[in-house]
């Protein structure tokens, strides 16, 4: 690439793979290589350079991702961690019924309770189907 007459157009030798042509210091062009954080093939593709942060979904119903952002506003690094000090949320499962924060105990170990409920002295008996208070009937 030269130049004439009106502007100083001027190359005088070609670039190799992977270079661009930029405006220098007095609009003469010159072939740089990319730097930095990127890369640039000879098809054109930049390739940012690995953040340091793995691919993937971070955080479900008891985690919440810790993400570490350096200088330029980059993740740079990415982790779970429990979450501690909230009352649990949503339908109660398992040996629970209705909704946290005041489900109700529905079973013992699977096996459901009768329709009475233990008071203080009394026991729960298992007639092969449920658990039941035999003793609130007296």
């Amino acid at each position: 690439m030269y130049g004439a007459a009106a502007g100083a157009l001027q190359v005088t030798s070609a670039g190799t793979s992977g270079q661009l042509l930029v405006a220098g210091s007095g609009g003469v062009p010159v072939f740089v290589t990319v730097g930095g954080d990127t890369s640039l093939a000879a098809d054109g593709t930049f390739t940012l350079a690995l953040s340091g942060a793995t691919a993937g979904t971070y955080g479900d119903g008891t985690h919440v991702p810790v993400v570490t952002v350096d200088a330029k506003g980059r993740i740079t690094g990415v982790s779970n961690t429990l979450i501690t000090g909230a009352a649990p949320t949503g339908s109660a499962t398992g040996d629970l019924s209705g909704s946290f924060p005041s489900p109700t105990v529905s079973k013992i170990n699977g096996t459901g309770l009768g329709s009475t409920t233990a008071t203080a002295g009394n026991v729960l008996i298992a007639d092969g189907s449920k658990l039941d208070n035999p003793l609130a009937e007296w």
